[in-house]
This record gives C-alpha cells, sequence and structure tokens, in this order.
C-alpha cells in the first residue's frame, strides 16, 4: 500500500512539473525550471493529488460537494506546503525586490506620490531581505 502512496505522489509531481513548466514556457517563452530543489517534480501537485485520493474516495456520489472539498483541500494544501517549504529550505521563489516597482499612474499621478510609495518599498524592502 505504501508503494501505491509513493508512486501516486510522484507520478502527480512530475505531471504537475510538466504542466508548470509548459506554462512558463509559453508565459516567458524560454525553459524555466519550476521544479523543487532542482528536480522535475513539484510536490504541491503529488500531495494534493493523494490527498484527493483518499480523502474523497467517499464523496463520488455527490458531485456538488466533491467539487466544494477538492476545491477546499487544495487551496489549504496549496498554502501550508509552501509555508512549510519556505520555512523548511528557506526559500521564497517568488520574492521579487521592491525597489524597482512601477507605480501605475491611475493609483498615484503626481511626483510625490509615486516618491513616497518608493520610499515605502525601498524601506521595507531594506528592512526584510534575508540575511545570508
Amino acid at each position: 500500500m505504501l508503494n501505491v502512496f509513493i508512486l501516486i505522489f510522484f507520478i502527480y509531481s512530475f505531471l504537475g512539473w510538466i504542466l508548470e513548466v509548459i506554462y512558463s514556457f509559453f508565459q516567458k517563452h524560454k525553459f524555466i525550471n519550476r521544479g523543487f530543489l532542482l528536480s522535475p517534480i513539484c510536490p504541491i501537485y503529488g500531495l494534493s493529488s493523494f490527498l484527493l485520493f483518499f480523502i474523497l474516495a467517499n464523496f463520488k456520489n455527490s458531485i456538488f460537494l466533491l467539487f466544494i472539498l477538492s476545491l477546499i483541500i487544495c487551496s489549504f494544501a496549496e498554502y501550508f506546503i509552501s509555508v512549510i517549504l519556505e520555512k523548511l529550505f528557506n526559500l521564497q521563489k517568488v520574492r521579487q525586490p521592491l525597489t524597482n516597482i512601477n507605480v501605475d499612474d491611475n493609483i498615484a499621478g503626481r511626483y510625490y506620490q509615486k516618491a513616497a510609495i518608493q520610499a515605502v518599498c525601498d524601506s521595507f524592502d531594506k528592512e526584510n531581505r534575508r540575511k545570508a
């Protein structure tokens, strides 16, 4: 039974990695490895599919309940796995510096408003920069 769990995890982690790579290729027009720690797997897809297979097996008769529970399970899995992996490996893949932020003219059209937003972003970025 453990072999089935491990197989499901790795198959869906690999399929999720393929989807992420294809999506990022069409978005950025170049290959970007979206895998976890340079590997060709995305653990979020593996764990989510694992949870969906074994928790929702009893809810096959109610499509609406199946949809709502799968939405809730995948949302919680996405959030908690990302938090755990960031804390465990001290990684934040989507973190971008705030120093080069573009402020929309519809939000802040005057130069002093843009300068104030930029000063806050610079200060926040400096205080929250990861120490090596």
